[in-house]
């Protein structure tokens, strides 16, 4: 057995104490071994019957190569030497041992003595108050079973008799000061005299157990019988491990089922040296608006690790459900993770929680992390045109923050700066971020500048506005790709059309129904004839030019004089 000296392991926490990490320490790691199964024993077992306890529920359990089997020694025996001297003294001189365990068991009247019982019931419960710094035992059998643990190992104490005090003692100190193995140990507990299993462990308790249910018993609580059956042991006790509750027929089968159960309830612990294994650290969350938020965790641990984030609100329990791993990405430590998410409400209070999942092992919890959405605030960008003509403007703007939110465009002459003020929210906008609100206003005076703002206003109560743009109208329409559909007939058409910088090719639509209409398409302000259909044509018409270089184009429609005529016109932007 591989044991860690005493003085190492207060170093060890004194460096959990100072950084809340251990250093990396990591004995048996790499090794095929997955469990590791402890016989801790009672008082008064010898060196021999400790190893075939051992021995017998490897031959019982099995799967070595993946469990190993091993003995967590109590051999803390003065309470047994100074309840023998007691005894002695109560009778008066040295009597024979089958005597003793005669008035421990024995029902029949007058033969029975409880101060006998309540003595050794003392002695046996001794234990219970087991401190960490006193028991050099209990010491030795943290170290161990931390070792394990740290080196990613499940560890299952199967405890008989006393060893079930020293069993429950280490169960405390490992889960109280280093929380994050507390799924990675567990107790089978057999013939107890402690009044609970720690870790809502497993039990088997004989009724027929004249130790617990006889000496015990007689000042002190325990857990209820379980099962019923005798055993062979010299003293008739049917305590004994070997000769009572794991002999063929009685609680064998049920033990052994008592451990793997354990092993599969737990989860390998995380340990510093596996790369296979994740481990995740929620960090608060940034740009948290009314709508949207950015997650964000660290991964310290993992190669090929998935990570994925559990949100709610605060009436959601929040925890990490290895199924949502989809929803995440892969990863490999060191990483930070950010993941942007939107639909939130305003003014709400969110939970969440980074969760991560390695090739092996169970899914590690980053930790519950809040935020809280503001009330709806909202943003807007500057307008932008969308068409000029001789007295309108068209513009629009996008919104680009806020859930709901009321939004318009206002107007100025050009030696009066635009207001945002005297619009209320009503609290139905009908604009969220991503919308584009649009405005028109018509009666302008021709080739005149205006100053145009985009407004907006949340639930916060709050009116915000864009920058000042300034936009002028035209005796030529500007007119941008892809967002006019245009129809007429005599009248014919002259616009400046806007294509945009991407370049490529535009196709045009040019549908001139029965009466002959005509159309043709220059470079702005050239003779470079991009299209044309050649003089007055009837039906429809499709084509393309190349827009690459050039930016606007000249478009005119000559209408026919006829009465009647009509036409329909469409040009895409360049792809």
């Amino acid at each position: 057995m591989i044991r860690m000296g005493f003085l190492l392991f207060i170093a060890m926490m004194a460096a959990t104490s100072a950084s809340g990490q251990t250093s990396t320490n990591c004995p048996g790691f790499g090794s095929p071994i997955e469990n590791v199964i402890y016989y801790v024993n009672g008082v008064g077992n010898t060196d021999k019957n400790m190893r075939d306890s051992r021995d017998l529920l490897r031959f019982v359990i099995g799967n070595t190569s993946k469990n190993r089997y091993d003995i967590a020694e109590n051999r803390s025996d003065g309470m047994t030497k100074d309840f023998w001297q007691a005894y002695e003294n109560r009778r008066d001189g040295v009597v024979d041992p089958r005597s003793f365990w005669s008035e421990i068991i024995t029902q029949e009247p007058g033969k029975s003595d409880n101060e006998i019982r309540e003595l050794y019931a003392d002695a046996m419960y001794s234990a219970s108050v087991l401190e960490y710094g006193r028991s050099p035992d209990l010491r030795e059998m943290v170290n161990d079973f931390y070792e394990d643990l740290n080196a990613g190992k499940k560890v299952v104490l199967v405890a008989h008799s006393q060893g079930n005090f020293f069993a429950n003692a280490a169960y405390r100190f490992i889960v109280e000061n280093w929380p994050k193995f507390k799924d990675s140990i567990g107790i089978v507990a057999v013939g107890t005299p402690a009044p609970i299993v720690e870790g809502n462990g497993f039990l088997t308790q004989n009724s027929e157990d004249s130790i617990i249910f006889g000496a015990v018993t007689s000042k002190y609580s325990v857990p209820p019988a379980n099962v019923t059956f005798k055993g062979n042991d010299p003293y008739k006790t049917d305590h004994g491990f070997i000769t009572t509750y794991m002999l063929a027929g009685n609680a064998r089968s049920r033990i052994a089922g008592h451990v793997v159960a354990m092993i599969n309830r737990l989860v390998p612990p995380i340990s510093p040296c596996d790369e296979d294994i994740a481990l995740v650290k929620t960090r608060t969350a940034k740009d948290v608006k009314a709508g949207s938020a950015t997650l964000r965790a660290d991964l310290t641990q993992g190669k090929n690790a998935a990570v994925w984030f559990e949100v709610g609100d605060v009436t959601t329990p929040i925890t990490c459900n290895a199924a949502n791993q989809s929803n995440g990405g892969t990863y490999a430590a060191p990483y930070t993770i950010e993941q942007s998410i939107n639909a939130l409400t305003p003014n709400t209070t969110y939970n969440y929680r980074a969760c991560g999942k390695g090739v092996k092992g169970g899914v590690s919890d980053g930790g519950l992390v809040q935020f809280i959405t503001p009330r709806n605030r909202a943003a807007v960008d500057s307008p932008t045109l969308v068409l000029a003509s001789k007295d309108s403007l068209d513009v629009k703007a996008t919104v680009l923050e806020g859930v709901a939110v009321d939004a318009w465009i206002t107007l100025t002459s050009s030696n009066i700066f635009p207001s945002c003020n005297g619009q209320p929210y009503d609290g139905t906008g009908l604009y969220s971020a991503g919308n584009e609100v649009t405005g028109r206003f018509a009666d302008l005076q021709p080739s005149t500048r205006y100053r145009v703002k985009a407004c907006a206003k949340g639930s916060d109560g709050v009116t915000v506005g864009s920058p000042t743009v300034s936009i002028a109208t035209s005796d030529i329409p500007i007119q941008n790709c892809g967002s006019s559909f245009f129809q007429g007939g005599t009248e014919g058409l002259s616009v400046i059309f806007n294509l945009g910088s991407n370049g490529g090719v535009a196709n045009v639509f040019f549908n001139t129904f029965e009466v002959p209409d005509s159309l043709r398409i220059f470079k702005k302000d050239s003779n470079q004839l991009l299209f044309t259909t050649n003089g007055f044509v009837s039906g429809t018409h499709t084509g393309s030019f190349s827009a690459n270089g050039i930016n606007t184009v000249d478009v005119y429609v000559t209408g026919n004089a006829l009465p009647g005529t009509r036409w329909e016109l469409a040009i895409e932007c360049p792809q």
